[in-house]
């Protein structure tokens, strides 16, 4: 977490992803939940977080003045940055391709051998894959690195017994209408041992959103939030920026983190078998991914079969917010079109 909130800002500016520098705000509402923030503010300077601090009610409200009023301090948290997250996910992949990445999507592996070239004692992996529509094909590597997400267990299967369960988690979100400099940080409850619990913030666009929920799910199907989930999250955000009360909701999505029997992520590479595994990565995920991905790659390159490319990197900057949204208008089929090219909105 640390390593990828180090290296974030440069990439956002580098590949121009829309964020805002903005720290968040966890809130206290009894002594209880302060004694909870104080001590994760002593564990966060441990881990080297020196600008963590815990704010005084006078403090808290001076910086956010439509918070309602019973709060009784809050941990500030310097490092946070809010982000368009599609865009995120949408910079990182455009990224590797323009430096020679390739991606194929809507595949399944359905079968993974080990294989030694003949008369050479370098080993590399054959992974049989299918893709929708199309008959199977393989593809050849001498690393692999099983960041499944919610199919991570299955897919370790093809290797081993999974150490891993995945116990999808939901989270769902409400979205409210635009409402001008409401927030200037994002608030948060007191987190758990489960989550980080609920925030209310404001995005890039100056909607307010409201999540996520942390329920676990026996399946990995996707569902509508239910009505009582929707009415649940109108009230927390309400309680939490009285103002609220009165701005229509646009909207509700739901999304599944891919939750383990562990409580942090599951990283670990496979000794003597070249493949790694990179599971229970959840909604802090998205802050850490860089700091994840500097990790696994060393994890490969330990293999002693991956040689690193020492190349000037490829930085192209994606465009600027205002155009996606001509470009999404113009096409009137849920797509943009980013340098070339064309995605769905999701």
């Amino acid at each position: 977490m640390v390593a990828g909130t180090a290296c974030n800002l440069e990439a956002y500016q580098r590949l121009n992803i829309p964020h805002k520098a903005t720290g968040a705000l966890y809130v206290a509402r009894n002594p209880s939940e302060l004694a909870t923030l104080t001590r994760l503010a002593q564990e966060r300077a441990m881990h080297g977080d020196k600008a963590c601090r815990i704010l005084s009610r006078a403090e808290l409200m001076s910086m956010e003045p439509s918070l309602a009023k019973p709060c009784l301090a809050a941990m500030l948290v310097q490092g946070e940055v809010i982000v368009e997250p599609w865009l995120v996910c949408v910079g990182w992949l455009c990224h590797g391709l323009d430096n020679g990445g390739e991606v194929r999507v809507g595949c399944e592996v359905r079968k993974a051998t080990k294989k030694q070239r003949d008369g050479e004692s370098e080993w590399y992996w054959e992974l049989l894959v299918a893709e929708k529509g199309t008959q199977e094909s393989t593809v050849k590597t001498k690393v692999v690195v099983n960041c499944g997400g919610l199919w991570v267990d299955e897919v370790e299967q093809l290797l081993r017994p999974s150490p891993v369960q995945i116990r999808p988690r939901r989270g769902d979100y409400v979205v409210f209408d635009r409402v001008p400099s409401l927030l200037n940080h994002p608030i948060g409850q007191c987190p758990t041992e489960v989550s980080r619990g609920v925030y209310v913030w404001q995005t890039m666009h100056g909607n307010i959103v409201c999540g996520p929920t942390a329920v676990d799910q026996p399946t990995k199907d996707f569902s509508p939030a239910t009505p009582s989930t929707v009415q649940h999250l109108i009230r927390i955000a309400t309680e939490t920026v009285p103002i609220l009360a009165g701005v229509k909701v646009l909207g509700h999505y739901t999304g599944l983190r891919p939750a383990t029997q562990f409580s942090d992520y599951q990283i670990e590479s496979v000794p003597q078998s070249q493949w790694v595994m990179v599971a229970g990565i959840r909604s802090t995920g998205l802050t850490a991914s860089l700091g994840i991905a500097e990790h696994v790659s060393s994890l490969c390159r330990a293999t002693g079969v991956v040689s690193p490319r020492f190349r000037e990197l490829v930085w192209k900057p994606l465009p600027q917010l205002q155009d996606l949204y001509r470009s999404f208008e113009r096409r009137r089929d849920g797509t943009v079109d980013i340098n070339g090219r064309v995605f769905v909105v999701s």
